[in-house]
């Protein structure tokens, strides 16, 4: 898309790199894709990927710094000679930025060069070196999906070599210089690719996901320093089950959020879901992130993004089954905390047809979510959309109280309500229980368990887009629902008491 669109919407300045709220889009007449980020000592948000033709398969790599106020610069690094891309980024010790891609002397999709540039943080090239990782007999192509720091602070670059029709999984370590330390590629016999690998802690080990038997079913994978396998495990699933990122919650347990992927009554029912899984492999399903009646993807190489324990971040986007659709949907962002509480949910979009590839958290608690956006009247080409927001703009607080009523009262209140809401707690549940919003479509906007004891839950409704609800307060074997009414307008109190100055 020719034009340039940036809308700002700033929410107030926060601590650190006083970071705002922003959303915008950024296209050319070529197609352009993002696919890793990270957030620099200054604050800012780089993010690497491609620009191009698509119809030719010639690409150039693409850098996006995003700046905390919203301000960016875009740097194309045209090599006449190459066609290539850039597919991860790190940060290195002098807080310069090491980029990898892959890169081949003709159009298409062959890449047979392993790409490592150095740039500074004005987006200047200090070097760049290239390693001739295909020998065109048995692979036509490398793919890089995933890096990360280690333990040593070497640079650790996943992916897969490609061969007809399938890929093989590849490994390669990096000094912060650049040069190779080590690659390694493992043969399956129906293929495999690596699309994510994290350190595990109080080890050298490497904790990987790759697809294995085929492109449908995707799991963990031991690593040792050398890159030996040591354990592999794989779900199983009629469709994708793509995990696509991960945090650790200590030195054992893995929070990994992915696609699952279930037939239900013959169609297949798509879902983002949170598992835990152990230094052994061994996992269940923990949360699941939906709307009914829709197919519900995680973003397509970053879905999980941690600031804190309070703070963990879910990124997707409603999927539209078509090859570059039009279809207008939304991006959906939920912020969950490492107990697997839902506490709040936020759409945009619904103007155009969006998808997420990825997000990255920011030094305000904040997260920055970069995809693409595509309209009716362009189909050819897709531009980058850029969503930065700040945890209070949808944090859906809950707290017990003890308060006591001096006047007549209902169940809830005020009702209609504009920012808070009032629920009476029965004696019966006794200090623990659990509390859930869902609109009327059955979308779940929150569910925390609480512990606490009060006769009263006040709850933050604010970020909640206007419109009915139905809460349900469950705990000691009990149960009692209701409804409210969220309102942008003036507050009404209806048979209560206004406690929003208690």
């Amino acid at each position: 898309m020719k034009k340039l669109v940036i809308l700002l919407f700033c929410f107030g300045m926060l601590t650190l790199h006083a970071q705002n709220s922003f959303e915008f889009t950024y296209g050319t007449s070529d197609d352009e894709l993002l696919l890793n980020a990270i957030e620099d000592n200054g604050g800012n948000v780089v993010i690497v990927g491609r620009i191009g033709n698509r119809s030719t398969f010639n690409y150039d790599p693409l850098i996006l710094k995003v700046s905390p106020d919203g301000s960016y610069v875009a740097k194309r690094l045209n090599r006449p000679d190459a066609n290539g891309y850039f597919a991860t980024i790190n940060l290195l010790e002098d807080s310069n930025y090491l980029i990898t891609g892959s890169y081949g002397l003709t159009s298409g999709l062959n890449y047979e060069y392993y790409w490592v540039c150095k740039l500074d943080t004005n987006l200047n090239v200090l070097f760049e070196k290239s390693y001739h990782l295909v020998d065109g007999s048995t692979y036509t192509g490398i793919f890089l999906e995933y890096s990360l720091v280690d333990n040593e602070n070497n640079i650790v670059v996943v992916g897969g070599k490609h061969y007809e029709p399938f890929f093989d999984m590849c490994l390669i370590k990096l000094n912060q210089q650049g040069d190779t330390l080590l690659t390694r590629t493992h043969n399956f016999e129906f293929g495999a690719r690596i699309i994510n690998i994290s350190c595990i802690p109080e080890s050298n080990d490497y904790l990987g996901i790759a697809g294995l038997i085929n492109s449908y079913n995707y799991g963990p994978v031991r690593f040792d320093s050398v890159f030996n396998i040591l354990d592999v495990k794989h779900f199983k699933s009629s469709i994708s089950n793509k995990g696509t990122s991960d945090h650790w919650l200590n030195d054992t347990t893995y929070m990994y959020s992915c696609l699952d992927s279930e037939f239900q009554n013959g169609y297949p029912e798509d879902r983002i879901c949170v598992y835990n899984i152990d230094t052994a492999l061994r996992y269940h399903k923990s949360l699941v992130l939906d709307k009914p009646d829709t197919s519900d993807y995680p973003a397509w190489r970053t879905s999980m993004t941690y600031a804190n324990d309070s703070t963990v971040y879910i990124g997707g986007f409603i999927n539209i089954l078509d090859f570059y659709p039009t279809v207008p949907n939304c991006i959906e962002l939920y912020l969950i905390d490492t107990g697997l509480n839902l506490l709040g949910y936020k759409e945009f979009g619904w103007d155009a047809n969006y998808d997420v590839l990825g997000m990255v958290a920011t030094s305000d608690n904040g997260c920055l979510l970069y995809g693409n956006i595509r309209t009716e009247e362009n189909t050819t080409e897709s531009d980058v959309h850029i969503i930065k927001v700040r945890r209070e703009d949808f944090d859906i607080t809950t707290t017990v109280k003890k308060i006591d009523f001096n006047t007549i009262h209902t169940k809830v209140w005020p009702n209609p309500a504009r920012n808070k809401l009032f629920v009476e707690l029965p004696e019966i549940f006794n200090g623990n229980l659990e509390f859930q919003i869902f609109n009327l479509s059955g979308k779940e906007f929150t569910r925390r368990k609480l512990i606490g004891l009060g006769n009263v839950l006040e709850v933050n409704v604010q970020p909640l887009p206007a419109g009915t609800y139905v809460y349900h307060v469950t705990g000691n074997g009990h149960k009692i629902s209701g409804k409210f009414i969220k309102t942008n307008g003036s507050t009404v109190i209806l048979m209560g008491k206004d406690l929003s100055r208690h």
